[in-house]
């Protein structure tokens, strides 16, 4: 019996490493699951979120909500509302069964040029020099601009646009017109999309940033805007995103031939514009594209003291790019050839030389350094040139149209923003002197 103590403690040191190695596994078995556990939570509360989202897009389709109809609460997750018609309506003063965001700037420009400009509160060319010409000061408030997305371009199939600014024609600095930017619908359909209404030329496939409403137009960017039928292919190949695009778009012209008839809309079909984007993430730091784009269309004149029965081609072939070489420095411009531009402000203005009875050919680009220098400073420097074909140009018709200019942004606080711009341009004229302008340009712009 003396061994037994020491056998009791053997037994009791075998059976709690027993315990102890049982208690181990249980522990981990219990971990596993309280992972098991948490991961099925995160799936349930993603899934939760999808079918929220999916749950206010069927609302909306049905009609059923009111604008705002689903909202993302303080964690960034989306809650369901349903929020009452009558203090909705108090709150917009109209309603909708879509959902509507309103948005837009108040702009106030200012500007001196040394010399005259077309057409002086921005800039496209400098008038051909006179013994009364002089320096001008402009001043206008025309820019300002709003307008509605109906429903939630970044899930919904359909979507709609209108947009206004008070560049209206014909109208005193104090007395602007409204005017039409925007109107359109949208709706994507698998990997197509398609719009109907007016908006910007297909052929833009690149935008410089200017305080200049001019925006380089006639000094080497062109694609206005215009009432288009467009259908998009999106293909993926690989990272990038190829979206093949044609449009239908009206043939704006003059009355060249005095009929009393539009000479675009006398040809009796549009004019048909394209493009080739590619898209993608290529250098890691945001979206990049490259592009090839161009349009084909005709103008219909009769015979007249002018011209010869017949039609006048409207046409262009260009290449546009925008390139983040870094996360701050963006390169973007487009380069392009064509004739008949002055709808889409390309050829200085200038389509038809009615004198000579006769298209006039043109080529030009601009291009565009963009710094962000800070959360709250922005700089751009850039050029263009507008380059009409000489031997298509009589006396006094603008020969090239040549331009450098350098902006800067700063970002005030609660969404002001000012900036101010700096832009020399020469205009050569056939048998004219060149005429020569230094622009200054300042905006204080609100948006919201």
């Amino acid at each position: 019996m003396k061994y037994f103590p020491f056998i009791m403690m053997i037994a009791w040191f075998g059976s709690s490493l027993i315990a102890s190695a049982e208690s181990d596994d249980v522990q981990k078995k219990l971990k596993e699951q309280a992972e098991m556990i948490r991961q099925l939570y995160v799936t349930m509360e993603a899934q939760k979120e999808e079918i929220s989202a999916l749950k206010a897009k069927v609302h909306r389709m049905e009609g059923n909500q009111t604008p705002g109809h689903y909202e993302r609460d303080a964690s960034g997750k989306i809650v369901w509302s349903r929020k009452d018609v009558a203090a909705e309506k108090g709150k917009s003063g109209f309603l909708s069964k879509y959902g509507v965001k309103f948005y837009g700037y108040i702009k106030a420009d200012a500007a001196y040029d040394s010399s005259q400009m077309h057409a002086g509160n921005f800039g496209h060319y400098v008038l051909r020099e006179k013994e009364t010409s002089g320096d001008q000061f402009s001043l206008t408030g025309n820019q300002t601009r709003f307008g509605f997305d109906i429903g939630d371009f970044a899930v919904d199939d359909a979507v709609a646009k209108i947009e206004v600014d008070f560049y209206g024609s014909n109208s005193p600095a104090n007395k602007a017109k409204l005017r039409m930017r925007h109107a359109y619908v949208k709706w994507n359909a698998g990997d197509w999309v398609f719009a109907a209404g007016q908006t910007t030329d297909t052929i833009a496939q690149a935008v410089p940033n200017s305080i200049d409403f001019g925006y380089y137009h006639n000094r080497g960017k062109i694609g206005y805007r215009s009432p288009q039928i467009i259908a998009m292919r999106k293909v993926k190949i690989g990272e990038t995103l190829f979206s093949p695009t044609l449009a239908i778009s009206r043939t704006e012209g003059k009355d060249y031939d005095e009929d009393g008839q539009n000479d675009g809309a006398d040809a009796g079909f549009p004019t048909a514009q394209w493009a080739l984007p590619l898209t993608g993430d290529w250098f890691g730091n945001g979206t990049a594209k490259l592009s090839v784009q161009g349009h084909y269309g005709v103008e219909r004149v009769d015979a007249s003291a002018h011209f010869v029965d017949g039609n006048l081609e409207t046409w262009s072939l260009g290449g546009s790019w925008i390139l983040p070489l870094t996360k701050s420095l963006v390169w973007k411009g487009t380069v392009w050839t064509g004739a008949n531009l002055d709808f889409y402000l390309g050829g200085i203005g200038q389509g038809v030389d009615a004198a000579k009875g006769d298209v006039i050919e043109a080529s030009g680009g601009w291009t565009q350094l963009g710094l962000k220098v800070s959360p709250k400073v922005t700089f751009n420097i850039g050029g263009g040139i507008d380059n009409p074909e000489d031997e298509d140009l009589s006396e006094g018709k603008r020969a090239e149209n040549t331009h450098v200019s350098t902006n800067i942004y700063y970002n005030l606080e609660q969404g002001v923003q000012l900036g101010i711009e700096y832009q020399k341009i020469w205009t050569k004229y056939v048998g004219y002197e060149t005429a020569k302008n230094d622009r200054v340009q300042g905006t204080v712009i609100y948006k919201f």
